[in-house]
């Protein structure tokens, strides 16, 4: 380890301590956003996926025959 490490790390470790004490500041978590980015990003893979490769024919009468 080199000599300038030794302080940081301890001071890191302090830090993560402190902040688990109960006295430390608390920051109240903020609800994700993520539902409706999510259902975009579906839907816009989804219309690409679409364009690049059309989906099959289902018709019966344009499949062909098993042999």
């Amino acid at each position: 380890m080199f000599p300038i490490e030794g302080p940081l790390v301890a001071d890191a470790t302090r830090n993560l301590a402190h902040s688990a004490l109960p006295g430390a500041p608390q920051v109240p978590d903020k609800p994700p956003k993520v539902r409706r980015s999510r259902q975009r990003l579906a839907s816009v893979l989804r219309t690409l996926a679409d364009r690049l490769e059309p989906s099959r024919c289902v018709d019966p009468a344009l499949r062909p025959h098993p042999q």
